[in-house]
């Protein structure tokens, strides 16, 4: 496991005996990119591919940790829920930080935003139901 947090989660799903998977699946996604033109049809409607893995695969849901929520993590994030409805996707954050310096936007006004479950430290009980 790579961070402090994921050990934590690992940890909190063991004393639940709660059955997991760690870092079983990778999802495809595109993002659009911006201030590009195709070379041969000079279209700007270029997307590009990338690929997604998550943390935790419980039985019906998949859980991404994150200590620090970047503007990569959330354009990742939202191209998962809008590409992927199907999957899910809930994030246990380490922190409620602001997602700058500057802004009074928190991780979890963010999250609220756009329609992601989310927790903060560990995974609630009634989603280990």
């Amino acid at each position: 496991m790579r961070s402090n947090l994921e050990r934590r989660i690992a940890a909190q799903l063991d004393n639940a005996l709660v059955s997991y998977k760690y870092e079983e699946t990778s999802y495809e996604y595109w993002v659009k990119q911006f201030k590009c033109e195709c070379q041969d049809c000079h279209s700007s409607d270029i997307i590009k591919w990338h690929w997604y893995t998550p943390d935790f695969f419980l039985l019906d849901m998949v859980i991404e940790t994150k200590g620090k929520m970047t503007p990569k993590d959330r354009k990742i994030l939202l191209a998962m829920k809008e590409q992927w409805p199907e999957v899910d996707l809930r994030v246990v954050f380490d922190k409620d930080n602001k997602l700058r310096r500057t802004s009074e936007t928190r991780y979890s006004d963010w999250c609220a935003q756009y329609g992601i479950t989310y927790a903060i430290k560990e995974i609630p009980h009634d989603w280990l139901r």
